[in-house]
């Protein structure tokens, strides 16, 4: 019986951290590789793969395979550029949204009470 369940948890040849060429199989990629990096691997699950600030959650690991070393580094440099771009983006973008909630939250007499009432209990 422990036999079987061993066979049913699939190895996964790579680490967190590698670069990588994954075959999309939806949208408007489909059928043509795109760059990423291993974000994470859960044990016996899903992968997810950093595509330059998007992560998203890979299903089958055939369709994943190792970049060729000779532009291992340019990918990777580039895909860290794409995700610092993607990052101040979205930092600009939620600007007006994080300058309400700062004042919000400095000026609110409600998020002031129950603020003391917890530093008061802790």
């Amino acid at each position: 019986m422990v036999e079987g369940l061993r066979n049913t948890v699939k190895e996964f040849a790579y680490s967190k951290g590698d670069i990588v060429l994954v075959l999309r199989d939806a949208g408007e990629m489909e059928g043509q590789e795109e760059a990423g990096i291993i974000h994470d691997i859960e044990p016996g699950g899903p992968v997810f793969v950093n595509y330059g600030g998007i992560v998203s959650l890979l299903h089958d690991g055939e369709q994943i395979r190792k970049v060729p070393q000779d532009i291992e580094e340019a990918l990777k440099l580039r895909l860290q550029q794409n995700e610092s771009e993607f990052y101040e983006e979205v930092f600009q973008a939620t600007s007006n949204i994080r300058d309400i909630l700062i004042e919000l939250r400095e000026n609110d007499t409600f998020l002031q009470r129950l603020k003391n009432s917890i530093k008061s209990h802790f």
